[in-house]
């Protein structure tokens, strides 16, 4: 019995570990000026949607969602803040990864002239290959979501356009955990560049049944005194 548990141990780490619970994930919505969505203690962010000029994610600004980190059962620790105008990506540093996130509608929901807000904490030992991650793109009203035992690690939201890339007001920036499972066959390592953003892909996304935005207000411009408004900001 002890040979075949080993033997299946051992089957098992050859064949890269389930970092990831996707059967043990919630949802949740980002309301208002400043609102957070946060993940609950040991479980980390692997999707998001954000939204056009109207609520276009179930109703809400955006919605964030989290899944269970294995064998993780630690508090977070170690965590701040980074903030980002329209358009831009940002990212946690070294094995920090996002815990929440603040996203907006036409205008810089998330406070001191920011679009995008997140919450990077490092999860006690979770180790991510940087040589590992890439960003995906989605359309306003749609949640993008990281594959395998990918985590989120940076983020890109819009205002009323679509600031992360062509047709993309949603950008994630996903990083897989060292040891752990990979669906992207053939792409180790891929490009992390924030300007080759993934063109926006269905396959692995959730559309939103409350999509109220339409292509047209692309073409409206943010005012310039909006923009110059933001300072960019991190709060331990």
């Amino acid at each position: 019995m002890l040979k075949i548990l080993a033997l299946s141990l051992l089957a098992g780490l050859a064949a890269g570990l389930n970092w990831i619970d996707r059967r043990d994930c919630v949802e949740i919505n980002i309301y208002g000026y400043r609102h957070h969505a946060y993940c609950p203690d040991s479980y980390a962010a692997v999707g998001l949607c954000s939204s056009g000029r109207h609520r276009d994610c179930w109703g809400a600004n955006g919605r964030l969602k989290c899944c269970k980190v294995i064998g993780k059962q630690h508090p977070k620790r170690q965590c701040d803040y980074s903030a980002a105008r329209c358009g831009k990506g940002i990212k946690c540093h070294g094995d920090k990864v996002i815990t929440a996130m603040c996203t907006s509608l036409g205008g810089p929901d998330c406070g001191h002239g920011a679009w995008t807000r997140m919450h990077c904490c490092d999860d006690r030992g979770l180790k991510l290959d940087r040589g590992r991650c890439r960003w995906r793109g989605a359309k306003y009203g749609w949640l993008q979501q990281c594959q395998g035992d990918e985590v989120m690690v940076g983020a890109c939201t819009s205002g009323r356009n679509a600031d992360c890339g062509k047709k993309t007001w949603t950008g994630i920036n996903c990083c897989r955990i060292r040891g752990g499972r990979s669906l992207r066959k053939g792409l180790d390592p891929v490009p992390d560049n924030f300007d080759q953003i993934d063109e926006f892909d269905e396959t692995n996304a959730i559309k939103s049944p409350t999509i109220l935005s339409d292509d047209s207000d692309d073409k409206e411009q943010i005012p310039a005194e909006e923009k110059e408004s933001f300072s960019e900001e991190t709060e331990e």
